[in-house]
């Protein structure tokens, strides 16, 4: 649980470029940390709109005047708008060092502490540098033997939203009564109320992604480019501006198979799959103080792009699934510089399609201390299974115990840190 404080700002209020920012529920909000016992403190979460979450905290709330009763003149304005972003980008920064910091084992989505025990809760992410290493193969059979050898429902999200394929593995083992909720997700993007808009051209101004534009009298918009930051809404003097939410994709889970499941899938011809992301994270992982203490297993798309770092974000294990060739070895590099150097997740291999290859992902594991945690054969049997939609431990159950076992090594693992 974080203390906070929430500062709601009118259009164009003064902010302190030390205080961390979020986006309100219909305004952005600066978070300054605050201790416990504060006079007046209450206990409450801070919901934005869609993406723009802040999860459960102690807040306290106050507004601020808005700087335009104190302030005159175009250039104070253009201070103000600087120290916006500014606070933007520290914030943006500041995340991504809290998910890298674990005080205390915690884990930074749900404040639920760390697992140290096997059956308790925690979230992994299978990942890899390169598609086709596997990582949809590993997620599936390790959800699956779980399932069968402990008393626990474990929750699969199919976080590869461009192509989520998880699914496929799943068609024969959800039972036709199982019942499916879908939602649609997007992310905000500006309209502009043509009556009260006086094309001064701020709001193109403060835009840092070319989102907007104003010619003549004409406003133009382009949603692709958009990032749902606000900016344009919060600093338009005459409120002309306000958001809607453009549809990107959908959101989708099951529960009544043999584990919870759940996926994202964008429209075709969308950009940005990071919002739809964290929209399926904050929708089915459990929130803080849950009694939910079963694994969650996030599979995550390949490479190292945003996509992969926000299905990383808040997870407590990154497990690398990978290939014993040159080309496998380069991009489990890339995907160990994100997980681990950058976002400071514990990381362990498996090496899937061993026995081809050389032996460079066996020396580079070794020299950065990387744990080899389970290895798979190149066996034409589980191509097969594959291309038929069957899941590895369904085709071949000798395998289950070998997904269990690998289970119980990454809370091992994990909780060595």
């Amino acid at each position: 649980m974080r203390w906070v404080e929430v500062v709601e700002a009118e259009a164009d209020a003064e902010v302190d470029a030390e205080a961390g920012v979020v986006m309100g529920v219909d305004r952005v909000a600066w978070v300054v940390p605050r201790p416990p016992g504060q006079e007046g403190s209450v206990s409450a979460p801070v919901v934005g709109i869609e993406s723009r979450t802040l999860l459960d905290c102690r807040v306290i709330r106050k507004s601020v005047p808005s700087a335009a009763q104190r302030w005159s003149g175009l250039s104070n304005s253009r201070f103000s708008i600087a120290v916006t972003h500014l606070t933007f980008v520290v914030a943006t920064f500041a995340s991504i060092a809290q998910t890298a910091t674990k005080v205390a084992t915690t884990n930074s989505i749900t404040g639920i502490a760390a697992p140290v025990l096997r059956g308790e809760r925690m979230i992994v992410t299978v990942a890899s540098g390169k598609g086709g290493t596997g990582k949809t193969t590993v997620a599936v059979s390790m959800a699956l033997s779980i399932a069968a050898d402990q008393d626990m429902t474990p929750l699969l999200l199919d976080c590869d939203v461009e192509e989520p394929n998880s699914a496929l593995f799943l068609g024969q083992l959800v039972p036709p009564s199982a019942a499916w909720e879908r939602r649609q997700v997007g992310q905000m993007i500006p309209e502009v109320d043509l009556d009260k808009c006086i094309y001064c051209k701020r709001c193109a101004e403060v835009c840092q992604y070319n989102a907007i534009a104003v010619v003549g009298e004409r406003v133009l918009i382009f949603p692709e480019l958009c990032h749902g930051c606000g900016s344009c809404t919060l600093n338009c003097p005459t409120e002309a501006v306000h958001e809607v939410l453009n549809v990107t994709g959908v959101i989708e889970r099951v529960i009544g198979g043999p584990f919870d499941f759940a996926q994202g899938r964008m429209n075709v011809g969308e950009p940005m799959a990071v919002p739809i992301i964290r929209q399926l994270k904050q929708w089915v992982i459990p929130p803080a103080g849950s009694d939910r203490g079963h694994p969650i297993i996030l599979d995550a798309p390949p490479g190292t792009a945003c996509p992969v770092v926000e299905s990383m974000s808040g997870a407590d294990f990154v497990l690398m699934v990978t290939e014993p060739t040159p080309f496998g070895l380069h991009d489990l590099r890339m995907a160990v510089e994100v997980a681990r150097d950058e976002l400071g997740l514990p990381v362990g291999v498996v090496v899937n399609r061993d026995g081809v290859g050389d032996q460079g992902v066996d020396a580079y594991c070794a020299a950065e201390n990387i744990p080899i945690l389970m290895r798979i054969p190149l066996d034409r049997r589980i191509a097969e299974a594959y291309s038929e939609g069957q899941p590895l431990v369904e085709a071949l159950p000798e395998y289950r115990q070998r997904f269990v076992e690998l289970w119980r090594r990454i809370v091992e693992c994990e909780a060595q840190g």
